[in-house]
């Protein structure tokens, strides 16, 4: 396995190997340039795209045309499957007792 110079880039190494071994890669083949590491670490990330979405229900995923059902307390917004509930209801639904004793 190959030394580093100097003894401020030992977790460069440390991450440079881990990276290998998960990857299932012979660390007895690898040759590690501490230069490009180094300048790929300083690097600030690219952000290619930022969005903002939207989570609901407990689960805290967004909505994506699952059937859905408001609660009458806080008007927070649930998916009908996590909760084991009918989108068709004709009485008030509630998310929790706090919820129903608010209206």
């Amino acid at each position: 396995m190959q030394e580093q110079s100097g003894a401020s880039d030992c977790g460069l190494f440390a991450i440079a190997t881990a990276t290998a071994i998960c990857n299932g890669q012979d660390l007895c083949m690898l040759e590690f340039d501490q230069f490009l590491m180094q300048k790929h670490l300083l690097q600030k990330p690219k952000v290619l795209k930022e969005e903002v979405v939207e989570v609901y229900c407990h689960c805290r995923l967004p909505y994506t045309g699952r059937k859905m059902v408001q609660c009458d307390g806080c008007q927070k917004w649930f998916h009908c499957d996590c909760l084991r509930v009918s989108p068709r209801r004709s009485t008030n639904w509630y998310c929790s007792p706090v919820c129903s004793k608010t209206v």
